[in-house]
């Protein structure tokens, strides 16, 4: 007779974190047409390497919201993920949602530290041409 043991391994349950705020732009210029804001939160330990994505908020901004500033975001991730001695930022997009363009983005490095801050206010600047061309999502 021949007898099989199946163990249940069970996996921890991922400890969610929440780093919310708002993302704003000048209040002399406002988003026209349909707009999806990205706001993520990055890997940034390695200099002239790809920045892995921890976590990322991806929605279409509301039509009414197209004229108001601030946009609001909230952005889970597993605390696990991240790694002692390790940098971390957060950085936001805005995107031409019908054809992918980036026109908006943050140009400041902001610093994530876990369990020290989990509100930023994140500014985002017009992309000009140049930087369209140069810059890839």
């Amino acid at each position: 007779m021949l007898f099989t043991i199946v163990a249940c391994a069970s996996s921890p349950e991922p400890k969610l974190t929440t780093i919310q705020g708002t993302v704003f732009y000048n209040q002399n210029q406002y988003l026209r047409g349909a707009n999806t804001l990205v706001v993520r939160l990055s890997d940034t330990s390695l200099m002239d390497a790809p920045s892995p994505i921890i976590a990322e908020y991806n929605r279409p901004i509301a039509a009414k919201n197209l004229s108001k500033t601030p946009l609001y975001y909230h952005l889970n991730y597993d605390a696990s993920a991240l790694k002692v001695g390790r940098s971390y930022s957060l950085s936001a997009r805005i995107f031409d949602t019908k054809t992918g363009q980036l026109k908006w983005i943050s140009t400041t490095n902001f610093r994530y530290i876990p369990d020290k801050t989990t509100n930023f206010a994140i500014r985002v600047d017009p992309v000009s041409q140049r930087e369209k061309d140069s810059i890839k999502s």
